[in-house]
């Protein structure tokens, strides 16, 4: 998957998201609400998708839509 089906894939799972808003360099905290229902979807479909889990300390070290999908990378590679 690249970033951009990465990308499409958020927007398919938060329902508040306006489609097509979202770019590798969008801060995603200023465009996601990470409320506790939108934080599971995340971490689900990244799991589904995937195949790792996302951690509290991963969202805390990501600021863009890119690090996050980095760091999925990153342990996808492991």
């Amino acid at each position: 998957m690249n970033i951009e089906e990465f990308i499409i894939k958020i927007e398919e799972e938060i329902p508040d998201l306006v489609p097509h808003k979202l770019r590798p360099d969008s801060t995603y905290r200023d465009m996601i609400d990470l409320n506790y229902v939108n934080v599971q979807a995340l971490i689900a479909m990244v799991d589904y998708e995937f195949e790792v889990t996302l951690k509290t300390q991963d969202f805390k070290r990501s600021t863009t839509i890119r690090e996050l999908f980095n760091i999925i990378q990153a342990k996808v590679s492991k």
